[in-house]
């Protein structure tokens, strides 16, 4: 989103574009599998962070209830990318891609986040 866009958002169509990143985002859906439907769901996160234009607590865990089930999600996913036993080739390049990101997006999450360049970097590892 620029920042004219989340500027003009409110609280109820925030919630709405969070409920709909939840299916790329679920892990039923990439839990074990090779996490293709997954390269989307990092830049959707981002994207969903600049909502932080208007509210700079948005999607911060201990302040938003919807950074706590973001943050559980990427967890989940970060212990099966790590977990995995015998990944295929492609799996484990993306693996290498992901890991940092998914640090770098809690970190946001947790309110600790640094990297100016996440939607670049999201956008270089794809």
């Amino acid at each position: 989103l620029g920042s004219a866009r989340a500027m003009a958002l409110s609280a109820p169509p925030l919630a709405y574009f969070c409920t709909a990143t939840w299916p790329v985002l679920s892990p039923p859906l990439t839990i074990g599998e090779e996490y293709t439907m997954f390269n989307y769901a990092p830049f959707l996160l981002a994207g969903l962070l600049r909502w932080r234009i208007k509210n700079p607590t948005a999607l911060v865990s201990g302040v938003d209830p919807l950074a706590a089930d973001f943050l559980a999600i990427i967890e989940e996913v970060e212990a099966d990318l790590v977990n995995r036993r015998r990944p295929s080739v492609n799996l484990q390049r993306r693996r290498d891609k992901i890991l940092p990101i998914l640090k770098d997006i809690k970190a946001e999450l947790l309110g600790e986040g640094t990297n100016p360049d996440l939607l670049l970097d999201i956008y270089g590892a794809g």
